[in-house]
């Protein structure tokens, strides 16, 4: 049951965006480390509907598809499962870590549900480093 949940929320990531999420924070370590781009890691869960919301608007904006897939290594973790970052610690979410290939924090994150346009220009301010 707790599997068909997962799915279903994660399968409402492919609607209207193609943000290519990883899954895994292995393959999201190891594709960052080859492309040199950081690992932006959304987390949710299967119970918040501030995350459905953002998945449906902000994360689903084309722009902001567009530089995610342009800058980052997009990664969508359930809050404190195994694939969260070691080094990280969320107290709610939705929340979205940047993070490098060691697992180190390396921009600000973002907390809360955000608009589309406020998301974009979250994400702006953190690749003009």
């Amino acid at each position: 049951m707790k599997i068909f949940f997962a799915v279903s929320l994660l399968a409402s990531f492919s609607f209207g965006c193609e943000i290519g999420w990883n899954h895994s924070l292995a393959s999201a370590k190891k594709a960052s480390a080859t492309s040199k781009k950081p690992i932006m890691v959304f987390v949710t869960s299967m119970t918040c509907p501030y995350c459905t919301i953002m998945s449906e608007t902000a994360l689903a904006d084309e722009d902001v598809c567009g530089l995610v897939t342009a800058k980052f290594i997009p990664l969508v973790v359930i809050g404190n499962s195994d694939e969260m970052p070691k080094k990280s610690r969320v107290m709610g979410v939705p929340a979205v870590l940047f993070v490098d290939a060691a697992e180190n924090e390396i921009a600000a994150r973002v907390v809360g549900v955000r608009s589309a346009k406020d998301f974009l220009n979250d994400l702006k301010q953190r690749t003009q480093r």
